[in-house]
């Protein structure tokens, strides 16, 4: 059982802001669900420059395992998903090598579509996902996704994982992070927190590879979801506010 999954995210939005930077952060947001394959090339380029820096410690490299977490129900045969559509562009930097290992074998509600208490667990997630066996075990594996809320999904794709490979290092990756509560201060705002299961988990910043004078800790505010996010934030004024 995995109780505290670390994760990173580039990118941040508002579910609910009335803002500037909030209302952008929405049409980001809307970009990324749209599978703008485009947009997935430019954030990867910008992942890589930020990894670069020194962002996002342990996430990337040559010997990790990108693996797309599967949506809500499984793909039809020949489709790619969005998630793999990112791991692809990711990849394409250096990143990581993608193996979509993980399959969705049955539905689940769609986490957009359900109010907090009615969003799947990580349980669930767990129990409806399937994962292809290999000789080769990766060793360093990255889920990747598109967008991170309370984290149960990665939770339940971890979980699978774990139950697969005992041994394997495993993170989560994800382009935005949502804030289901007030204004965001930019769009760009990278973080490496950790995801959480259910239980009070005292919020403690992760280490960051940069500190910035504007480092603090925060909390998602979805604890009573069965996950919740628990990160650090990292330079959210002098990043600005689009990704041009």
């Amino acid at each position: 059982m995995i109780n505290r999954l670390p994760f990173a995210t580039p990118f941040v939005y508002s579910t609910k802001g009335v803002s500037d930077v909030s209302k952008k952060s929405r049409e980001l947001r809307d970009r990324i669900k749209s599978n703008d394959v485009r947009l997935f090339q430019q954030i990867a380029q910008h992942v890589e420059e930020l990894a670069g820096e020194g962002q996002f410690p342990e996430f990337f490299g040559p010997d990790v395992t990108l693996v797309p977490v599967p949506g809500h129900a499984p793909l039809a045969p020949g489709a790619v998903s969005t998630a793999e559509r990112i791991a692809q562009a990711l990849a394409a930097r250096g990143l990581g090598v993608v193996s979509p290992i993980l399959k969705r074998a049955a539905r689940v509600t769609k986490s957009a579509w359900a109010r907090g208490a009615d969003r799947p667990r990580a349980k669930q997630h767990f129990e409806t996902m399937t994962m292809e066996r290999s000789l080769v075990k990766p060793r360093r594996v990255v889920l990747v996704d598109d967008v991170v809320t309370r984290g149960a999904t990665f939770l339940g794709a971890a979980m699978r994982v774990q139950s697969e490979i005992t041994d394997a290092e495993i993170r989560a990756f994800a382009l935005a992070r949502a804030i289901t509560d007030g204004e965001i201060e930019a769009i760009r705002a990278p973080v490496v927190g950790a995801i959480e299961l259910d239980g009070v988990v005292r919020a403690e910043p992760e280490k960051h590879a940069r500190k910035h004078p504007r480092h603090r800790p925060a909390r998602d505010d979805a604890s009573q979801a069965g996950a919740r996010l628990l990160y650090s934030l990292a330079g959210l004024a002098a990043l600005g506010t689009s990704i041009g």
